[in-house]
């Protein structure tokens, strides 16, 4: 929808997919390679389809003059190798929407044994099989088959990238897929795709008329069994008959709701289709928790489905949990069981990783190793925007901290990936609010030896909550990351609720939209790939703050977090620096003083307790907490535009204002509010010559566009 007012956000979606699938790429495969690897003669099935190859099926396709006459003509050259059991429909009038509410639609949309009344739409994102995309033009082709690098970075094949990995990611977080294929569709040629949450290995261009690789590939799909094709068999409607209210009930399902059997470590669980987060990308973890309901026990629970990092001496996370159980670890959820679901790694593997090294490929990175996980929990009460006041947010976020040191400190077990998404809350019978620190698959041992293999290529953590020195450009080389960098994302999470879902009377549309775009979303792209940001975060702790605390209501909350920033900031504390010359007259560069409570500041830091010590002695006071305590969601927009730059990020707002306090910010707008009035009255004089109208400043507000 070109020009529509949803397509700012739409492009925004494709760049941070681009970004996403960077360095996740291994090709040009060989296609030969790519059957026998992928689909093999020897796993397929029997079929009643004899229809032979013709030559040349796609020559009126080549012909075409546009893009959108290549959809029938595509559908029906493949009609006769589609055995039945295949079934493309033209999808690329019809929007869908991803896991995160963003329109697509795919051109083609492909299902497998998929009866016409479950198909209720032309993308029906639950049961497709295969989504295509078709481009007219070559130069909108993302890889190169002859270049230096496979990945082209040319505009156009940039935003071919970026769409065909946003239909990866919605597919894969809206069904149970272990791979899934697609295609990318030209004129004269195609590319098959194989996606894990490894990567994705591309082919080499196909050529439609000289080759009957395509046809082949329709063959062998409709031959081949569910764990081929990417299917997830662990995971089946489920036939409950008489039970289905007690199901209901216990789940707090929806009459819509639709249920499924589940297997973990031999016992089958009963899901709603109710996620609590679904993943935002393609590759990783993909950790989905699901509220589930065991049968036998009629008890309720949360089941964790994710593909955890496989190393050689990286333990399964319910081993962690016992371990923290045995040292008696506080506010640490009870954990039933967990296992890797094919313990063999023949079927919920991933194998991107294992192509890296092929003489035909181009990928210079390390790509890691993921094998299917589900893990069973005791049942929770949501997370922190689910707390009844701001004083339930501090209480969980301090058990959350608590439990932190305590695994850090009796356990030797650091968590690395502390999030809002991470703490869990349940209130007991009394009215009180409990906190739980969840997650820790991707924790590390200190009394552990790690090797090289355990490293990971990536950085650990969720990126609005990492702390800033992990992130920084001039992070070189790449810090260790330890427990403090845990508190400090305690940290990012208490303050991410101050700003997201308090009174705070701040401008959704502008001051607060630019706060939290450069404090949690920036990310610059550097020229070898690597991400970075931070600058906001350290700045913030540099300053001993921002003008955007005064703004919180909440007179308890605010102190808190003004409490907390001194020992965190002597992290980025700097030594002032000037040049002087010696006594021969030569330039010398010297450096200055710390601030005086620099030292004592990192003392504090030592104390594994000292987060937790301080949100004890607010919560222990009654008075302050009262006033503006409720909870109020702020719905933040995002920015509409990206700007064009080498430093490109992900949430670029329309307005920059990278070093400028608020309170300045605010004066610079009224004063410019003043000289608009000052204009407008002076062109509605009648004898006055009207004045031209100065273009707008960095500092002036934007227009607001209306959104869909």
């Amino acid at each position: 929808m070109p020009f529509a007012p949803n397509q700012p956000a739409r492009e925004l979606r494709r760049e941070e997919a681009r970004q996403e699938i960077s360095g996740h790429i291994v090709g040009p495969m060989p296609p030969r390679e790519f059957f026998s690897k992928f689909l093999p003669t020897k796993k397929l099935g029997k079929s009643k389809n004899t229809a032979p190859i013709q030559p040349r099926i796609f020559e009126k396709m080549s012909q075409v003059s546009n893009e959108l006459e290549m959809y029938t003509k595509w559908i029906k050259a493949l009609e006769p190798y589609c055995g039945g059991r295949i079934v493309q429909v033209d999808s690329h009038s019809q929007n869908t929407f991803d896991q995160d509410g963003h329109p697509f639609g795919p051109d083609i949309t492909t299902y497998f044994d998929v009866p016409a009344k479950d198909r209720k739409e032309k993308c029906t994102l639950t049961q497709a099989d295969m989504l295509l995309e078709f481009k007219y033009s070559s130069s909108d082709d993302p890889f190169d088959d002859n270049g230096d690098s496979f990945e082209r970075q040319t505009k156009g094949a940039k935003e071919t990238l970026g769409q065909i990995t946003v239909y990866a990611t919605a597919q894969l977080a809206r069904q149970f897929r272990t791979h899934i294929f697609s295609i990318l569709v030209f004129p004269k040629y195609a590319r098959l795709l194989r996606w894990d949450r490894s990567g994705v290995i591309v082919t080499g261009k196909i050529d439609l008329l000289s080759t009957d690789w395509i046809p082949n590939f329709f063959l062998r799909l409709e031959r081949a069994p569910p764990e081929l094709r990417g299917v997830d068999t662990t995971v089946r409607p489920a036939k409950l008959g008489k039970r289905t209210k007690e199901v209901r009930d216990a789940l707090n399902a929806s009459k819509e709701a639709v249920f499924l059997e589940i297997d973990v470590n031999g016992e089958t669980f009963i899901i709603a289709d109710l996620v609590f987060f679904g993943a935002s990308s393609p590759f990783g973890r993909a950790t989905r928790c699901f509220r589930a309901y065991h049968l036998e026990t009629k008890t309720c629970h949360i089941l964790k489905d994710s593909w955890r990092n496989l190393t050689p001496s990286r333990r399964p996370e319910h081993l962690i949990y016992k371990k923290l159980e045995e040292k008696k670890v506080k506010h640490i959820p009870k954990m039933k069981m967990g296992r890797d679901i094919d313990e063999s790694g023949k079927t919920h593997q991933t194998i991107t990783q294992d192509y890296v090294d092929k003489t035909w490929s181009k990928a210079s990175y390390r790509l890691r190793t993921f094998r299917h996980y589900r893990i069973v929990l005791e049942e929770l009460g949501g997370h922190l925007a689910d707390c009844h006041n701001i004083r339930d947010v501090v209480t969980a976020i301090r058990d959350a901290a608590e439990a932190e040191a305590e695994a850090a400190q009796e356990a030797a077990v650091d968590h690395r990936d502390v999030s809002y998404a991470n703490i869990m809350i349940k209130y007991d019978e009394t009215g009180v609010v409990h906190g739980y620190l969840i997650d820790w698959d991707m924790c590390v041992e200190s009394d552990v030896k790690y090797t090289k293999e355990d490293s990971s290529p990536e950085r650990t953590g969720t990126w609005y909550f990492i702390a800033a020195r992990l992130i920084l450009q001039d992070a070189k080389p790449q810090p260790q990351q330890d427990r403090t960098d845990d508190v400090e994302s305690l940290f990012h999470v208490l303050l991410y609720m101050a700003v997201h879902f308090t009174d705070h009377g701040l401008d959704l549309t502008t001051d607060l939209r630019d706060f939290v775009t450069d404090y949690f979303h920036k990310v610059d792209i550097q020229p070898d790939g690597r991400s970075t940001g931070g600058k906001k975060k350290a700045r913030f702790f540099r300053d001993r703050g921002d003008d955007i605390l005064n703004c919180i209501k909440n007179a308890q909350l605010r102190t808190i977090i003004k409490d907390l920033i001194p020992p965190l900031g002597a992290r980025y504390d700097v030594q002032p620096v000037h040049e002087t010359k010696d006594t021969a007259g030569k330039r010398v560069v010297v450096r200055g003083d710390f601030p005086p409570d620099h030292d004592s500041l990192l003392k504090t830091l030592e104390d594994p307790k000292w987060f937790v010590d301080i949100l004890d002695g607010h919560l222990k006071e009654k008075t302050d907490w009262e006033e503006h305590a409720e909870l109020v969601p702020q719905r933040i927009l995002p920015p509409l535009q990206m700007r064009e730059t080498k430093e490109s990020s992900l949430a670029a707002s329309a307005l920059r204002h990278r070093s400028r306090s608020l309170a300045k910010l605010k004066k610079e707008r009224e004063a410019q509010q003043t000289q608009a009035k000052k204009r407008k009255a002076a062109e509605q004089e009648p004898e006055e010559v009207p004045v031209k109208v100065k273009p707008k400043t960095r500092g002036e507000p934007v227009k607001k566009r209306r959104r869909t």
